[in-house]
C-alpha cells in the first residue's frame, strides 16, 4: 500500500479512537460511581474527602448508590446516617440514568469548629455512623449497611509551637485624636438643651395664660349680663333669680377661676336664701379676676 493511502487510513483510525475514548469518557465521567453492577440490586460505596484533614477544615462525605431499574425504583432509595459531632453544612442529592442502572448520589459538606473536635495530640480519629440504605424491591421492604472511612483529624498545632509557646499581643492602638474636646463638646451641648428646655418651658407658661386670657375675654360679655342680673336680682329681692343667676355664674367661672366658680355655687344652693352683701362681696371680687 502506498504512502498517501496509509496516512487516510491512520487519520480514520485515530479519529475512531478518539471518538470511543469521548464516548467512554461521557458514560464515566469524573464524580460518577466506581461502583460495578453485582448480584444485588443496589451497590454502595461511602467516601470521605478529603480522609486526612487539619482541624477546622471542611470534609465532603458523598454516597453513591449503583440501583438495577429492573428490580428497584430509583425513587424508593431512602440514605441515612449520622456524623456528630460534626455539623451538617449543606446536601445535595441526584439521580442520574444510564442504560438499565441508575446513580443515587448524595454529597453533604460538614465542618466542626467545637471543642470535641480538636486534637489532643497529633490528630484525632472519628468513627460516623453507618450510612443506611433503604429502597423497595417488590414489596419487600430492604436495608444495606455500608461503613464510613475512618476520619483522621491532624491538629494545626506543631511540637515546635508546644515546646516554646509565645504570647502574642497586638500593638496598642494610637491615642485618638479630635479637633475639639469632647469635654468641652459635651458641657457645651448641655449648656444649650438647659438653654432650650427653659425657652419651651417660657413659651408653654406663655400659650397657657394666654388661653386663659381669650377664654376670659370671650366670657367677659356674657359674665357682665350674668353679674348684672344678679345685681338687679339682689335688689328687688327675688330669691329664685339670685339662684339663677349665681349657678350660671358658676358654671361661666368654671374655666376662669375654679375656686370662685365653687364658691358662686354653694352660694347658689345654699339652705339658707342669699344675702345681698355676699353676693356683692362675690360681684366685686369676680370683676377684679375679669380685670386683671
Amino acid at each position: 500500500m502506498s504512502r498517501r493511502r496509509l496516512l487516510p487510513a491512520a487519520a480514520l483510525a485515530l479519529f475512531g479512537a478518539l471518538a470511543a475514548a469521548f464516548l467512554f469518557a461521557v458514560l464515566h465521567r469524573p464524580g460518577g460511581t466506581s461502583v460495578r453492577p453485582g448480584p444485588h440490586a443496589v451497590s454502595v460505596q461511602a467516601r470521605l474527602s478529603p480522609q486526612d484533614p487539619q482541624f477546622g477544615d471542611t470534609v465532603r462525605a458523598s454516597a453513591e448508590v449503583l440501583v438495577d431499574r429492573k428490580r428497584v425504583d430509583p425513587r424508593s432509595i431512602r440514605l441515612r446516617t449520622g456524623f456528630a459531632p460534626y455539623h451538617l453544612l449543606s446536601v445535595r442529592r441526584s439521580i442520574r440514568t444510564s442504560g438499565g442502572y441508575s446513580v443515587v448520589r448524595l454529597e453533604q459538606l460538614l465542618r466542626c469548629l467545637n471543642v470535641l473536635c480538636v486534637p489532643s495530640g497529633a490528630r484525632k480519629t472519628f468513627r460516623f455512623e453507618p450510612l443506611l440504605v433503604t429502597y423497595r424491591e417488590g414489596s419487600a421492604r430492604k436495608t444495606v449497611a455500608t461503613a464510613w472511612p475512618v476520619l483522621r483529624v491532624h491538629s494545626r498545632v506543631a511540637a515546635a509551637d508546644l515546646s516554646h509557646p509565645v504570647l502574642r499581643v497586638p500593638p496598642a492602638a494610637p491615642p485618638s485624636s479630635y479637633r475639639l474636646s469632647p469635654t468641652v463638646t459635651g458641657y457645651t451641648l448641655l449648656a444649650v438643651a438647659a438653654v432650650l428646655a427653659l425657652a419651651g418651658a417660657v413659651l408653654a407658661l406663655r400659650a397657657g395664660l394666654g388661653l386663659r386670657a381669650t377664654r376670659l375675654r370671650r366670657r367677659e360679655p356674657l359674665l357682665d349680663r350674668i353679674l348684672g342680673e344678679l345685681a338687679a336680682a339682689a335688689s328687688n329681692g327675688d330669691i329664685r333669680r339670685r339662684r339663677q343667676a349665681l349657678e350660671q355664674l358658676a358654671c361661666e367661672l368654671e374655666h376662669v377661676d375654679g375656686a370662685l366658680s365653687t364658691e358662686s355655687r354653694a352660694l347658689a344652693w345654699a339652705p339658707g336664701d342669699p344675702q345681698a352683701d355676699s353676693i356683692s362681696e362675690l360681684t366685686t371680687r369676680v370683676r377684679a379676676v375679669m380685670a386683671s
